[in-house]
């Protein structure tokens, strides 16, 4: 799959994640989400797909999404102190989300990658 494409499907996915958990978290914030989704997905694309991806396992990488989805999220919300959301749900819940959608995306991703390779 092609740059931007993959940017643009990484984007929906994790503007979803971040609207559903700030849903869960206790109220929607837009500007927080659009943000922190776009933030999200160019830092995820280039450290777990392009950089840990390659090397190691769908699993590995799809935690690595994760993990810099909780900390963007941490410390926007940290940055942020007006907004009446509950920190710790909204980060467990968009990492959560991210987490699950990146494995999926990653399956996704090589299988791309494989059918390009054999032609």
């Amino acid at each position: 799959m092609r740059t931007i494409p993959a940017l643009i499907v990484k984007y929906v996915l994790t503007l979803a994640a971040a609207y559903l958990a700030s849903y869960f978290a206790g109220g929607v914030y837009w500007g927080l989400i659009i943000v922190l989704a776009l933030l999200a997905a160019i830092a995820n694309y280039v450290l777990a797909d392009l950089i840990v991806l390659p090397v190691a396992s769908n699993l590995v990488a799809s935690l690595v999404d994760g993990g810099v989805a909780a900390l963007l999220g941490f410390f926007m919300l940290a940055r942020d102190t007006s907004l009446n959301l509950n920190t710790v749900w909204f980060v467990f819940t968009f990492a959560l989300i991210v987490t699950g959608c990146e494995y999926f995306f990653h399956i996704y991703l090589q299988t791309q990658e494989k059918s390009t390779n054999s032609e």
